[in-house]
């Protein structure tokens, strides 16, 4: 198996199982993507400055993962298809669809035959060399927003806005962190403009070194939540 690792503006596959078919030289070569991160329906990137982690924004209810750098997550390694999978996000369920790949996909084990409804903290294995981990938001019983990890990168499938707080259970990015509220603040986009707006009157967020109840984001503002650190790109 295979993490994705962040390292400048290269995206590499760390390697965290032997897979015997590769040896470290080789690894290197092929897995640098250069300059990383999904073009289509892409609105920015939420950083964590203390931590390695970042969270791609993509307006949109359907992705396609494959080894192609057109593919909206691209993970390079022969075992991977072309055009893998893709995922849809609808109001009553996310769904996962493998392509008929090679090397097919699995949920928590089991392969995967035709399409399945995505469960909260499901685990899809990916050619047999990458896992990525699903996150469901819903909210009445409506699916409002999906994250996939892989590795250190995160991408978040939304057309609403990305929430962000303590509870995981009630946001698309959580921290650890005591003084965030569950449900903090959010990210939304008003005429392709990224607005961030405190959800909680007491606690207004820090943008760019002042605090605010609702504000837009630059390219490479500055934010504290709490005390969580974020930059914000696009």
């Amino acid at each position: 198996m295979f993490e994705l690792t962040y390292y400048g503006n290269a995206l590499i596959a760390r390697r965290i199982k032997e897979s015997g078919d590769m040896n470290g030289d080789e690894i290197n070569k092929t897995f640098i993507q250069g300059e990383s991160g999904p073009k289509r329906f892409y609105k920015g990137t939420l950083n964590f400055v203390d931590v390695t982690r970042r969270i791609y924004v993509l307006w949109t209810t359907e992705i396609l993962i494959g080894r192609e750098p057109s593919c909206d997550i691209c993970l390079p390694d022969k075992r991977v298809s072309r055009k893998h999978a893709i995922v849809n996000v609808g109001v009553d369920g996310a769904r996962f669809c493998d392509l008929q790949s090679s090397n097919g996909s699995a949920r928590n084990g089991e392969k995967v035959e035709g399409v399945i409804i995505l469960n909260n903290g499901d685990i899809l294995e990916i050619g047999g060399a990458f896992k990525l981990g699903a996150k469901v938001r819903e909210k009445d019983d409506v699916v409002e927003s999906l994250l996939i990890s892989a590795g250190v990168e995160e991408y978040l499938l939304t057309q609403s806005e990305m929430l962000i707080g303590r509870d995981p259970a009630r946001v698309d990015v959580a921290a650890d962190d005591p003084e965030m509220e569950p449900v903090h603040a959010q990210i939304e986009f008003i005429y392709d403009t990224p607005i961030i707006t405190s959800l909680v009157e007491a606690k207004p967020v820090m943008v760019d070194g002042h605090p605010t109840r609702s504000a837009g984001l630059r390219p490479f503002s500055i934010l504290l939540i709490g005390n969580t650190k974020f930059t914000w790109r696009f």
